[in-house]
């Protein structure tokens, strides 16, 4: 399974779709993609039945709880205050990238209400 995951890595990628997509359209950059996953599937069913003959896959729910348990216990638990800080700080930091949009957008609002209250209604 993991060679079907190395060959649509590239496919699966949004940077690299958006670039395929600029500089080849739209159309091709579905074709490609479909062919790469589709191809990519193909491949992993192939490798699967040459190096696992008679492998049936299961789902082991203890398993995967005892995995989750495991992995709980391995999270660092900061305090409330930490978490809250560090909230305060990515919403911060959200809305300085998006101010310069939203004073665009302030203005154009503006300016249109400008242009509603001049029209005779």
């Amino acid at each position: 399974m993991a060679v079907t995951f190395l060959m649509t890595g590239a496919a699966t990628n949004l940077p690299e779709l958006l670039s395929i997509y600029k500089l080849i359209g739209k159309r091709a950059a579905i074709t490609y993609n479909v062919g790469v996953v589709g191809m990519s599937l193909i491949a992993g069913y192939i490798t699967n039945r040459l190096l696992t003959p008679g492998f049936t896959p299961y789902l082991n729910l203890s398993a995967s709880r005892q995995a989750i348990n495991v992995g709980g216990k391995l999270t660092l638990a900061s305090p409330a205050l930490i978490r809250y800080l560090c909230s305060i700080i990515v919403v911060c930091l959200c809305l300085y990238a998006l101010w310069p949009g939203l004073k665009q957008l302030a203005r154009k609002a503006q300016a249109a209400l400008a242009v509603l209250s001049v029209l005779p209604w």
